[in-house]
């Protein structure tokens, strides 16, 4: 090449890098159109992947034309182009989940095809208009795609969670660069402290009355009022609410029993406290104790399961209770024990008592009640369990009755439970409705029963009660006293705050903020309007989110005054990445106490905070060896490889072995394995499943008989499901099909069942078929379990024992009048990737093949409403013209089981046609998006 072609040649190959990022960024849009809720969305989602996207390209074309003896491809552009499509198809439908170095060459070979493809295109010189046109674009493109991502965070989330191509950039950028974070919030407006009580006309006096706290783990809020077989699920709490004040909108401080309690106990956020590892403050039953009260709690045994270390000092006092009986979690047994303890106090005269009970039944486990059986699935089973709590609350109250002096009852629940209302099982995960709403009544002398829709907290008890009883209040109170609302007074809207993990939520009316501090992710629900909490509307409410914002803020500051460290540390702790910077700065600064620097390394890595990659760098060769240690620790979290050496290090210091076994282990170094088996037995729960999670991925022959031995842990059994899995698919199905196939037949827990389900899949043995059936047919609504015979192959199994379709775009000639057929990548591995097809108009239709009919069969759809709102809209079955349903829609995925009549069907092609009644009155957007249909034996 002559010298005066060289700058033609770069300039060639940059506008062709360009062109590639730019077709790059239509085949991202391609992939996440149906996670996006309308064409302007996807629209700018597409104008912030291309920003990352084109100046990606444009460098890569610059360093391939510089590549020596590069080999041109000089066929036809089109080849070139559907080569790369192939790819992309590739990537975006195998192994979506694992493998994400495959994925990131497939990526840079879909680049370098397109490339070349479009240097072809430009033939043997540089169009200038072109060049020129590409010169504005890419600055104009750069910061559109820049105030997008900044701007929208609900754009910037679908970015990272549901693009192919451009999401690989972003997460190698991820490592280079800060993340974005929103701007301050504005100065705090209104004061963080409590304000002190203020005495209402006609609040009634009982000092001196017996006060009787009672509370129901793991009770959802919407039992009280829930119908099961033709009457009330809860008859007496019904009764109770109706002579009660009821608060309607209730929230727990955390979905964890220990964390919440301590709240409801002391009036304060315990878990921010305890993260802070500030003083725990005085509880209720101290504070009455030294007013004369005989003070007995009775509790379950496993009350302290989670948040033993944190609150120490309440394991030891049991709450500051001068009595406590550990009964064994019956609702039997713990009535029995408190009306024992109300003849006790009756006998002495009735000094005045504060009695708490705590009813242990609805936490899973869930057992069939056989004299409340309401069916076999986790949900019935548990509504079995509150009913049973029920009858025995009964009991309590009609003992209370019998006492003279007044009693001020309260009844109410540690946190609530969730049955995948939002793709998960249980508590202690997220901040919905489902898991931190809860029933809160209060019933006493002088009180007219009255329902209360004000957002209220747990932390709101204390103050309440001790205004009521006419004693000095708690010092360090950060709950309010609800005294206004108990004699239907007015009380202005004050924030309600509830925590878990990195998860903060605020509540002020009927709006709700969930902040995830670490991911920096933002929803808001207006519950008035979305009580499922289904539409995010961050992005549509700005004003709003800012309010809210700025009380969620407004109250973290307020914590942060409370602890006896640094500023930067107390945030940290509280999972706060503002912090990240000042603790980078704290770390690289010699001169601060070493304890404090160590603690600084490790919140960085706990805050994923790449602004502090280089100050972690430079502390692995600091004198002390807790900050060197720490140092590492985070820096091999944040998949930096210079944190080897050390962490290899670190697995011959005891005090430091198993944190660096979990490190290296997802860093995939098999040298972890020996470490990671050892953490098999930690006594920290967080331990146990960060062991088992990655033994998963190194762990061979040697872990397979430590992890059955732990398939029973509470907190660590479902990432010991899917660990077997995996390393079976290593090292060879046989040795843990059974194990695993046998586990499932016994298992009863849902997230466990999900992920033996999610194992199998990953095992690829088509011998688990019939397992997974049985799964179906107990209960439907297991998606895992469908997920896994698609991805074992039975949908093209010859012998045709299930029938179905895996909706994507290789199935489009076996449907009519769905569009948009794509595949999508799943967001993490706990979620189902797949295909999907988008229904746009009143019917859609799909061909269904099957094998020799069966008696019965129970047709499994999963589909979601579109864009649109179809509450108000029925699903009708037609298959093979004759009809089943109507089904009612509910937003969100769904599994919908509908029982199918084996002669309904036939052998070979069927027709299943979905309509819907009456169409929305607004066009235009996907009315379905449909996953899969599948028809298995009953």
């Amino acid at each position: 090449m002559h010298t005066t072609d060289v700058p033609r040649s770069a300039a060639r190959a940059a506008l062709a890098g360009a062109l590639a990022g730019v077709a790059l960024g239509m085949l991202d849009l391609l992939a996440v159109a149906p996670a996006c809720r309308s064409l302007g969305q996807a629209a700018l989602l597409w104008v912030a992947a291309t920003g990352v996207l084109v100046p990606a390209g444009l460098l890569g074309g610059l360093v391939l034309d510089r590549v020596p003896r590069l080999p041109r491809m000089g066929g036809p552009t089109g080849l070139l182009v559907a080569l790369a499509l192939m790819l992309f198809f590739v990537d975006t439908r195998a192994y979506r989940r694992l493998y994400p170095g495959a994925h990131a060459l497939l990526l840079l070979a879909e680049g370098a095809l397109l490339w070349l493809a479009a240097r072809q295109g430009l033939g043997p010189s540089l169009p200038r208009r072109l060049g020129l046109a590409l010169a504005g674009l890419l600055p104009g493109l750069g910061a559109a795609s820049y105030s997008v991502l900044r701007l929208q965070p609900e754009v910037r989330f679908l970015a990272y969670q549901e693009t192919t191509a451009a999401r690989q950039v972003l997460s190698a950028l991820s490592y280079l660069v800060p993340r974005h974070h929103l701007p301050p919030p504005r100065p705090p407006a209104r004061a963080a402290l409590p304000q002190p009580p203020q005495v209402v006309a006609g609040t009634p006096t009982l000092h001196d009355a017996h006060v009787v706290l009672v509370t129901v783990d793991a009770l959802r809020a919407d039992r009280l009022r829930r119908q099961r077989a033709g009457r009330p699920l809860m008859p007496v709490l019904s009764r109770l609410a109706d002579t009660a004040v009821s608060f309607e909108r209730a929230y727990a401080a955390a979905p964890h029993t220990a964390f919440s309690l301590g709240s409801l106990m002391t009036g304060s956020p315990v878990r921010a406290l305890s993260d802070l590892r500030a003083p725990l403050p005085r509880t209720l039953a101290e504070h009455l104790e030294e007013q004369g009260y005989r003070t007995k709690a009775l509790l379950p045994d496993g009350l302290f399961f989670n948040g033993r270390r944190a609150l120490a000092p309440y394991v030891a006092s049991h709450f500051g209770f001068s009595q406590h009986v550990l009964h064994d979690g019956s609702a039997a047994s713990a009535t029995a024990a408190a009306r024992a303890f109300v003849g006790e106090i009756r006998d002495l005269g009735e000094p005045p008592m504060l009695l708490w009970v705590h009813y242990f039944d609805p936490h899973e486990p869930y057992e069939r009640r056989a004299e409340l059986d309401f069916g076999s699935s986790s949900e019935d089973r548990y509504d079995g369990e509150v009913a049973t709590v029920d009858a025995a609350l009964g009991e309590l109250v009609s003992a209370l009755d019998g006492l003279l002096r007044p009693v001020l009852l309260v009844v109410t629940a540690d946190h609530g439970e969730e049955f995948n209302d939002h793709g998960g099982y249980y508590h202690g995960s997220s901040l919905y409705e489902e898991q931190v709403r809860v029933p809160l009544l209060v019933r006493a002398p002088g009180l007219v029963p009255r329902r209360v829709d004000r957002a209220v907290g747990l932390v709101d008890v204390v103050p309440t009660l001790l205004s009521l009883l006419a004693e000095p209040p708690l010092p360090g109170v950060t709950g309010r006293d609800l005294g206004p609302l108990l004699v239907g007074a007015d009380l202005p809207d004050a924030p309600v705050v509830s925590e878990v993990d990195t998860k903060r939520m605020v509540v002020r009316g009927w709006h709700k903020l969930i902040h995830d501090q670490l991911r920096d992710t933002w929803e808001l629900y207006d519950l008035a309007q979305d009580p499922r909490e289904r539409r995010n509307l961050y992005v549509l409410q700005p004003a709003i989110a800012a309010e809210l914002t700025a009380d969620l803020y407004d109250w973290l500051d307020s914590i942060h005054r409370q602890a006896r460290e640094p500023v930067a540390i107390a945030r940290g702790r509280l999972g706060d990445r503002r912090a990240a910077p000042d603790l980078a700065a704290l770390l690289s600064d010699s001169t601060q106490p070493p304890e404090q620097r160590a603690e600084a390394a490790r919140l960085l890595g706990a805050l994923e905070a790449n602004v502090g990659r280089e100050a972690l760098a430079g502390a692995l060769s600091d004198a002390h060896e807790a900050v060197r240690m720490e140092a590492a620790l985070s820096l091999g979290y944040l998949f930096d490889l210079r944190a080897v050496p050390m962490l290899e290090e670190g697995l011959l210091r005891p005090a430091y072995r198993h944190r660096a076994g979990v490190v290296l282990g997802r860093l995939r170094r098999p040298v972890a394995e020996p470490a990671l088996l050892e953490a098999l037995g930690s006594a920290v729960p967080l331990l146990r499943r960060q062991a088992a999670v990655y033994l998963g991925r190194v762990g061979g022959e040697a872990a397979i008989a430590p992890l059955l031995r732990a398939r029973d842990d509470v907190h660590a059994g479902k990432d010991v499901a899917l660990a077997l899995g995996r390393i079976g698919a290593r090292i060879g199905a046989d040795r843990v099909l059974a194990p695993l196939l046998a586990w499932l037949e016994r298992e009863e827990r849902d997230d466990v069942v999900a992920e033996l389900c999610h194992g199998l899949a990953e095992l690829g043995d088509r011998r688990a078929v019939p397992a997974l059936l049985e799964v179906l047919r107990r209960s439907p609504g297991q998606s895992w379990a469908g997920e896994a015979l698609v991805r074992l192959g039975a949908l093209t199994d010859p012998a045709g024992l299930v029938g179905g379709l895996d909706l994507g775009p290789e199935t489009v000639h076996r449907t009519r009048g769905f569009s948009s057929c794509t595949r999508r990548q799943a967001a993490s591995e706990e979620e189902l990737g797949g295909g999907t097809c988008q229904l746009l108009g009143p019917v859609g239709q799909m061909i269904v093949s099957l094998g020799p009919p069966r008696p019965s069969y129970l047709m499994l759809l999963r589909l979601q409403p579109g864009a649109l709102d179809l509450t108000e809209t029925s699903l009708v079955l037609h298959i093979n013209g004759r009809p089943l349903g109507p089904l009612s829609m509910q937003p969100g995925w769904q599994e919908v089981a509908v029982p199918v009549p084996g002669p309904l069907l036939r052998r070979g092609d069927n027709r299943i046609d979905l309509r819907l009644q009456p169409l929305p009155r607004q066009r235009g957007s996907a009315l379905l998006i449909v996953d899969r249909v599948l028809l298995v034996p009953r």
